[in-house]
């Protein structure tokens, strides 16, 4: 058969080729597909690195800012600033003018995006220069705005506010909530023979109590606005769609068009051939973002509408890291380093996507889920932590949990989460921070940039969806420069998405807390009496017949 006998002689070749009458296709060589390299803008690919070795600068050595807001630091035991404000506030001093409101060159100013961990000192970042900008104010007018997701946050940060604008004419404002609407409303504007005056300089708020008061409090006028600041940028972001930035940037241009880049820049640039575009006086606008976590989505970062930016960040993938044996060079030699590093960078890689501080202990545990209580009480009660926040998916875990932990006895455990009221939170956290509190278990109302003192452990009893999840469950803790600890409790088809998930942040090594099984073997009498008891409570509560 002359057709077999083709076939078994003959090489087959690649591409189509005749064997006999039959054409045979041929072999086709499978190659490993070529991953797609992401393209990113160059701000993102290549952002200003910030030192993480928490080099101290004395605060008298920024000579730039106001001496009253240096003896402000002073009387709040601030000493030195951190590597983020080292960085960030002369970059933002610079371009003040001499008169309020004004650029020191004319020119539209760029927009500064930061990425930093929580904890590493972003709020003092963005309030002293624009507390030191503002000051030589002559006449009260919206200057600041501050946005951030949440009331507790906005709260957090007006304290801060308030604090440092003691001694001086400005005025700050809170708008989440607190007060009625029409009590607000009183405290921002008063009408006069001339018109509306505003009452504040600087605005703290959440979006949808500002969106209401820019639509329905007469003499909100924000045409003078000098920085807009999106705190908790990554998850303001969620909230754009509302449509509250818009709205903003609206009001600061004062056109239809907000989208359109001429018309953004009206208010830096008024009409050729005229006196006042010689005279250099052109009023100036920027946005500071600043997060744990910077998403790289083109179309988010474009409804950003972000003039020109400018990242910084302090993290730079693992296999950018620094080696143990650069620890020891000279500081000329660290800030090559660092330059090397920030060139070496792969085309299309974002180094500040995801930061953690460089004092925290990340270690994860294996266990059933129906151990996980245990590995708690462990901690608790054989290991002797305290101060430590658990955080859970839930406000249904959350109280579950409280109520087991509570029911063991012998430690002062809080519940936290978004079921409480604003006063029974303050209530918590200053009890936690004062000592008098050993554990506090939270759902997701606190993960985000709530700052609260003496946070030694964070627990994570359920593992986080998402890495901006865990990003800001572990920045609980070491902040400001302190160490700590974080324990990811996990069950065993758990462990691969997790350490899949922490490569994500740069982090190619992973800790374990091991645990003999004869330390939760001495705690599960007493558990096991907790946990018969525990569907009586839960029984009672829902009938309204107990709160425990």
């Amino acid at each position: 058969m002359p057709v077999v006998s083709d076939i078994s002689s003959k090489q087959v070749k690649e591409g189509p080729h005749l064997v006999g009458n039959f054409t045979v296709l041929g072999e086709f060589k499978l190659e490993p597909e070529k991953k797609v390299k992401q393209y990113l803008p160059e701000w993102l690919a290549k952002p200003g690195i910030i030192k993480t070795d928490l080099e101290k600068t004395p605060v008298e050595d920024l000579d730039m800012l106001h001496p009253c807001l240096v003896e402000k630091l002073k009387e709040n035991n601030i000493s030195h600033f951190f590597p983020v404000q080292t960085s960030i506030l002369p970059l933002i001093l610079k371009d003040c003018g001499g008169q309020v409101g004004f650029s020191r060159t004319g020119s539209p100013l760029r927009d500064v995006c930061v990425s930093a961990p929580t904890g590493s000192g972003k709020t003092l970042a963005y309030v002293l220069p624009i507390l030191h900008i503002l000051l030589p104010r002559n006449v009260c007018r919206i200057r600041a705005l501050v946005v951030l997701p949440v009331r507790d946050l906005a709260l957090q940060v007006f304290k801060v506010f308030e604090n440092y604008c003691q001694g001086t004419q400005l005025k700050v404002k809170l708008l989440g909530g607190q007060q009625a609407f029409e009590e607000e409303q009183q405290t921002l504007v008063v009408e006069k023979m001339a018109g509306y005056l505003s009452l504040v300089d600087i605005i703290v708020a959440t979006p949808g109590r500002l969106v209401d008061h820019i639509n329905k409090t007469p003499g909100f006028d924000l045409s003078r606005l000098r920085f807009l600041v999106i705190d908790e940028a990554d998850r303001m972001m969620d909230n754009i769609k509302q449509n509250w930035l818009q709205v903003v940037e609206k009001h600061v241009f004062k056109v239809h068009n907000p989208d359109d880049p001429v018309k953004r820049l009206d208010r830096t640039r008024t009409p050729e051939g005229t006196q006042a575009s010689c005279d250099g006086k052109k009023l100036a606008f920027q946005k500071l973002l600043f997060s744990a976590t910077l998403s790289q989505d083109p179309e988010i970062l474009q409804q950003l509408k972000l003039f020109q930016p400018q990242l910084f960040t302090t993290l730079v993938s693992s296999k950018h890291t620094q080696n143990k044996e650069t620890k020891d060079v000279s500081s000329k030699k660290k800030e090559k380093h660092v330059k090397d590093k920030q060139s070496d960078l792969e085309e299309g890689e974002f180094v500040g996507k995801y930061s953690t501080p460089s004092t925290l202990k990340q270690l994860h545990v294996e266990c059933k889920a129906m151990d996980k209580p245990l590995i708690v009480l462990h901690c608790l009660h054989n290991l002797q932590y305290r101060q430590i926040l658990c955080f859970t998916n839930s406000v249904e875990s959350t109280h579950r949990l409280y109520l087991l932990i509570k029911l063991y006895g012998d430690v002062e455990v809080r519940e936290f989460s978004s079921a409480l009221t604003v006063a029974a939170r303050e209530k918590i956290l200053q009890e936690f921070a004062q000592g008098k509190v050993d554990m506090v278990i939270c759902s997701d109302a606190m993960a985000r940039g709530i700052d609260i003192d003496n946070v030694q452990y964070v627990i994570l009893y359920d593992r986080p969806l998402h890495i901006q999840n865990y990003i800001h469950r572990v920045g609980r803790t070491a902040r400001a420069g302190k160490t700590g600890t974080a324990i990811t409790i996990l069950e065993k088809r758990e462990v691969c998405t997790y350490k899949a998930m922490l490569r994500e942040s740069g982090k190619d090594k992973f800790k374990k807390l091991k645990i003999k099984p004869n330390k939760l073997f001495s705690l599960k009498p007493r558990y096991n009496d907790s946990l018969r008891k525990l569907p009586m409570i839960l029984k009672e509560e829902k009938r309204g017949k107990r709160t425990y």
